[in-house]
This record gives structure tokens, C-alpha cells and sequence, in this order.
């Protein structure tokens, strides 16, 4: 390969991969089994865009990787986090987050669940009060007629 080779980001992101995963070789050697400038590839270990693999993950790769790091013993993750070229922080900041997702998930869930129940509860006191309204009514309605039938029959006692 060529001094003026162009690279696609693609490449270049499987070979930083390559080289962090592997360790028999430093990044002299690596380079020259690589045929790719020793210079090439210590720019692109500095690239974050290269060197942080999981800012390209989807969500749904870094909760699998997540899943399969954690089902691991002590002495294999070192090699898994190497072979997949990510750090043990950024499976922390990952653990972290889905955690801080799930916890939002269910917060977002009882509050509908609550609302749900609130807007149950009005209903029912709203008909308790349309009800109530009604039997206030009649009732005030018997109150006026009463008096109108009490002041009726106090006139036609007054006459006999």
C-alpha cells in the first residue's frame, strides 16, 4: 500500500480495532505486518472517531456487548474488551446508562399508570357530583313548592 493510499473510515476503524485487540506486536511491528506507515496508524489510534468504537455502535450492539462482557469471568474480559476494541469505562458508562433508561422507562410507565387511575377517579367524582347536583335541586325544589303549599294553605285558613 502506497504512501498516498486513501483509507475509508471503514478500514481504518478495522485496523485500530486490529491492532488494540492483538497483543503480540507493538505498533512498529504491527504497522510493517500491516504494510500501512507506522505514522498511518499511531494518527488513527488518536482518531476518537477510530479509537472509541462505541460512539459507531448501535444501541442494540452495545447492549448485546454489554449483555456478553457480563456473563464473563474476571479473566476473560480483559480479552473480550481488547478483541472488540472498547474500554472497561465505557461498559460502566454503557451499564449506566441503560440502567438510567430503564429506571426513566418505569417512572414514564407509573405515571401513566397514576394518571390513568386520576383520570378514573375524576370521572367518577364529577358523575358522584352531577348526581349530587340533581338530588340538590329536587330537593330545593320540594323546599320551594312546600312553602308555596304552606303560604296556599295559610291563605285559605285566613278566609274560612
Amino acid at each position: 500500500m502506497g504512501k498516498n493510499k486513501q483509507y475509508s473510515m471503514e478500514t481504518k476503524r478495522n485496523i485500530v480495532r486490529k491492532f488494540l485487540s492483538q497483543k503480540e506486536y507493538g505498533i512498529l511491528a504491527f504497522s510493517k505486518q500491516e504494510n500501512i506507515p507506522e505514522s498511518t496508524v499511531r494518527g488513527w489510534i488518536k482518531l476518537p472517531q477510530l479509537n472509541n468504537p462505541s460512539s459507531a455502535l448501535k444501541t442494540t450492539e452495545r447492549f448485546q456487548l454489554l449483555l456478553e462482557y457480563l456473563e464473563l469471568d474476571e479473566a476473560d474480559k480483559g480479552l473480550f474488551l481488547r478483541k472488540h476494541g472498547i474500554y472497561s469505562h465505557q461498559i460502566e458508562e454503557w451499564k449506566s446508562e441503560f440502567t438510567d433508561n430503564l429506571k426513566s422507562t418505569n417512572r414514564m410507565t407509573e405515571d401513566k399508570t397514576q394518571r390513568a387511575k386520576d383520570k378514573a377517579r375524576i370521572k367518577e367524582l364529577e358523575k358522584e357530583l352531577r348526581r349530587k347536583d340533581k338530588a340538590l335541586a329536587e330537593v330545593s325544589a320540594l323546599l320551594i313548592l312546600k312553602k308555596k303549599a304552606d303560604l296556599l294553605f295559610q291563605e285559605t285558613d285566613e278566609e274560612d
